[in-house]
């Protein structure tokens, strides 16, 4: 199903197939309350902030996207390529600490992103909404970028369970800010009033609170073995030492 497949993708792939699912920007919400909001309208896979006023929506649309999109693709393939470089080197205890240092990165965004949107939705224009969403674009695609990285280089340690592990907390990071994202729109259009059905919108975001409690709760047991994968390579590590003096002083 299409959950299924946003739950398998990186945070910054889930973003652009939210905006097409939810193709309502700013631009089209202002249309019923042009007073309550800039005209501008975001591109939520770019990140990109157009400006609406010198021309009708949807005019020159389609070059101005596809090429942000090439960009956008151009500079996280380069991105992904340096977090690569730095990550190679690393053995298995290195990379372990390396992921749990993106995931706590992860949760003080999240923290951040959701702050900075509560901060708009409590103003009353909402003019800052498509820099919210830009910035956390950026933020949550350098983050990926670092975690696959290392889900890339354990791949190459054959360290299947950890390998398993930071892969499922991958998936569930997508499906996490998908999620919020698309819980930000609906509460976005409650308050702009554009809702002829406010009731089923409450819904949507009291389902969405809902599976985000489920997906930190999961993330946070996968995060409890990852640390148990830690201590049992660190033993490892130790062992291994120990034997090579042993085996220094015995020569």
């Amino acid at each position: 199903s299409r959950d299924r497949e946003l739950s398998a993708m990186d945070p910054a792939k889930a973003l652009e197939i939210l905006a097409q699912r939810r193709p309502q920007t700013m631009a089209e919400l202002a249309q019923s309350r042009p007073d309550s909001v800039s005209t501008q309208t975001v591109d939520l896979a770019s990140g990109q902030v157009e400006r609406m006023r010198s021309q009708p929506a949807g005019v020159g649309a389609e070059p101005r996207a596809a090429a942000a999109a090439a960009s956008d693709a151009a500079a996280e393939t380069d991105e992904y390529g340096r977090a690569l470089l730095a990550v190679q080197p690393l053995g298995p205890v290195a990379l372990i600490q390396e992921f749990k240092a993106v995931q706590a990165e992860r949760v003080l965004e999240f923290t951040e992103y959701n702050r900075r949107f509560k901060e708009a939705l409590d103003s009353a224009s909402l003019q800052t909404y498509p820099g919210i969403v830009a910035w956390a674009t950026k933020r949550f695609q350098s983050l990926s970028c670092r975690a696959r990285a290392v889900i890339e280089v354990l791949r190459r340690h054959s360290t299947p369970a950890m390998l398993r592990l930071a892969t499922r907390v991958q998936e569930l990071e997508a499906e996490n800010l998908t999620v919020t994202a698309a819980m930000h729109l609906d509460q976005v259009r409650l308050h702009l009033e554009t809702e002829s059905q406010p009731q089923l919108v409450l819904s949507s975001i009291s389902r969405n609170e809902q599976r985000l409690d489920e997906i930190k709760r999961d993330i946070g047991k996968l995060m409890d073995e990852i640390q148990c994968e830690l201590v049992d390579a660190d033993d490892g590590d130790e062992h291994d030492e120990a034997a090579a003096v042993e085996a220094e002083g015995a020569s």
